[in-house]
Order: structure tokens, then sequence, then C-alpha cells
């Protein structure tokens, strides 16, 4: 139900991206290995072959697949991607006046990518997180542990940032932090 939830709030975004666009093409790659990538571009096709394009329109195609041989000629207009393998194997492609929106992937994951691929002009980007709150993941945990008192993170470069937020929701849940910190 929230993968659907997620799928739904997702293809909206996309719906938005078609809206302003003006798509010629519209170019689904998703992650490999994983059920529900194959089931949200599913449902992503189904959505917009309901706002009008044919299915000549739209390509989908696998990670592995696009990352092996992607697209020569006109590019597509918006390019989805499902998955973190996904995304890095279009950002290392994707041309100039294309509209790239990302799915499934954590923020984190986003935002390396998008660092380590270097934002070009004109390139338009979005993505909708598959990241849970914090809170929610420390209700999970106190859920399977209820007599949990202390938590272990191993923070690395990227979520050095978060340590203290981590921190102050653990204490709200009576819990303590027990941190670790890793290079690179």
């Amino acid at each position: 139900m929230k993968l659907l939830r997620r799928c739904l709030l997702f293809l909206l975004s996309a719906f938005v991206w078609l809206g302003t666009c003006h798509a010629q093409k519209v170019l689904i790659v998703q992650g490999e290995g994983n059920a529900g990538f194959a089931q949200a571009a599913s449902a992503c096709v189904s959505a917009i072959g309901v706002a009008g394009f044919g299915a000549s329109d739209i390509a989908v195609q696998s990670s592995g697949a696009f990352a092996a041989s992607p697209p020569s000629g006109e590019p597509p207009r918006l390019v989805i991607t499902l998955g973190g393998e996904a995304l890095t194997a279009v950002l290392k492609w994707i041309p100039p006046r294309s509209a790239l929106l990302a799915g499934l992937v954590p923020r984190s994951a986003f935002e390396r990518g998008v660092k380590d691929a270097g934002k070009r002009s004109g390139l338009a980007l979005s993505a909708v997180y598959l990241d849970q709150p914090l809170v929610r993941q420390v209700d999970a945990m106190r859920l399977m542990f209820p007599n949990a008192k202390n938590v272990g993170v191993v923070f690395g470069p990227e979520s050095q940032s978060v340590q203290a937020v981590v921190a102050s929701t653990l204490r709200s849940r009576n819990m303590e932090l027990l941190a670790a910190q890793v290079g690179a």
C-alpha cells in the first residue's frame, strides 16, 4: 500500500513535468533486481498513456540495458528513473534540454548523483525521495526492540551532518545514541 501511494505521488509529479515540458518522448529507466521497480514502471506507463501519450511516445529500459547502450538520436524530453542504479546511469548520459524526474531513491543518493555528474546548463532536475522520516525509523526500532536503551549508528561523510538530529530524536524516545565515524 505504501509503495502504491509513493507511485501515485511520483506519477503526479511526472504529470507536472509532462505538462511543463511538452514531452515529445518519455524514457523510463528502471532499476534491476526489484519487482517494485517493474511495478512502478508499469504504473508510469499506464498513467502516461491515460494522459494522452501513445505507446510510441514511451520507452522503458532496465538500468543495465541503458548503461550498455544509451539511446542515440533525438533525446527524450522527459526521463524518469526508478532507483539509484537507473539514476546513476542516466546522469552520466542525459543531454541538456531534457527533464529528469528521479523516483524511488534516497535523497542522499539523488544529491550525490547530481553532484558527481555536475549540473549541466538547461537540465531540469527533480526527485521523489524514498526516505522514511527519522521519527518513523526510531519508532520502528522501538517496536522491534522495546527494551533497547542504546542505538549504535555508524556515520559517514554524507551522514555526519544529521548526527545531532539523530541523537535528539533518540533522546525523545528515551534512547541514547552510540555513534561511530568512518571515512570515505
